[in-house]
C-alpha cells in the first residue's frame, strides 16, 4: 500500500537510460509500505531504520489512508510510532 500522494515524492533516478526516465520512492514511502504489511520481516527492517522527521509526510499521509482500509492496523503502526517518539 502507497500513500495516495507519493508521486510527489518520488525521486529521479541518476544515470544514462536512453529514453527512460526512472524514478524511485521516497524513503517514507518505502517505510510505510513496510509498516502497511507488517510481515516478520518488515517488522526487523524497520527496527534496524532511523527514522527521521522528514520521512513523516509519507507516513502521515499513509496512516489517513490505512485509517479507512484497516483500523486496527493503523492503530499498531500509530503505537509504534509513539514508541519510537515520532508521533
Amino acid at each position: 500500500m502507497l500513500p495516495d500522494d507519493f508521486q510527489n515524492r518520488i525521486i529521479p533516478v541518476q544515470g544514462t537510460y536512453a529514453k527512460l526516465k526512472p524514478y524511485r520512492l521516497g524513503a517514507g514511502d518505502l517505510l510505510f509500505m513496510k509498516m502497511a504489511a507488517l510481515r516478520p520481516q518488515d517488522v526487523y527492517d524497520l527496527d534496524s531504520f532511523t527514522l527521521s522527521i522528514s520521512d513523516m509526510p509519507a507516513i502521515k499521509s499513509g496512516l489517513d489512508k490505512l485509517r479507512l482500509t484497516n483500523p486496527s492496523q493503523c492503530a499498531f503502526v500509530q503505537f509504534w510510532l509513539r514508541q519510537k517518539g515520532l508521533l
